[in-house]
């Protein structure tokens, strides 16, 4: 389930000098920060391919892409040995990681009433979860914890047409070949191409 090399989907593992250009690039002060500690191999990493649209985080755990489509938790009964070994420690929430490429959305999904709200969209280079980083040393609250999920890509992501216009979807599904159905709301206007 985790990928030796690098062919842009699933979990990849990695080391700091197979990705310290890259980072470089995105974020500078952070990449010079851990050249100078010169990390070695007993600290992998790993870089997370996500489809547009997909979940990779709700308020249970983090969900990790497997090369052949579908997810995985680290409380699953098949996750990877070293996975679970380097990643063990969220468990239960979100591991340490940086945005490379693309955005994250933060929302908290009120699925019983048909509602999300955005919290935050994080672009490249920013680092998360700062909250739990941030409540070890002060028992301030900095972020809605147990609430939030996130999407690759963007959650709240709005057409022009209005939602409720049957005769603009069936053009949009008639010219770009879409089959599904006409949404009834804006939540379901992702829901139905992007299942929890």
């Amino acid at each position: 389930m985790v990928n030796q090399f690098d062919k842009g989907k699933g979990l990849v593992k990695v080391f700091w000098k197979d990705i310290d250009n890259y980072i470089a690039k995105i974020e500078p002060a952070f990449a010079k920060i851990v050249n100078e500690l010169d990390p070695d191999k007993s600290f992998p990493l790993y870089l997370a391919y996500y489809p547009y649209g997909s979940v990779d985080a709700d308020t249970q755990s983090s969900l990790f892409p497997k090369a052949d489509g579908g997810f995985y938790r680290l409380s699953d009964q098949d996750v990877p040995k070293d996975v679970l070994k380097h990643l063990g420690y969220s468990i239960n929430h979100t591991p340490f990681g940086m945005v490379l490429d693309k955005q994250l959305e933060f929302f908290v999904d009120l699925k019983n009433e048909g509602i999300t709200i955005p919290w935050a969209i994080y672009t490249p280079g920013k680092i998360f979860p700062f909250s739990k980083v941030l409540i070890q040393k002060n028992k301030h609250t900095y972020a809605p914890n147990g609430v939030l999920s996130s999407a690759a890509g963007a959650r709240s992501a709005f057409m022009l047409p209005s939602i409720g216009s049957a005769t603009n979807h069936s053009n949009l599904q008639r010219d770009f070949n879409v089959r599904t159905p006409t949404p009834k709301s804006l939540y379901e206007h992702w829901y139905g191409n992007h299942p929890i």
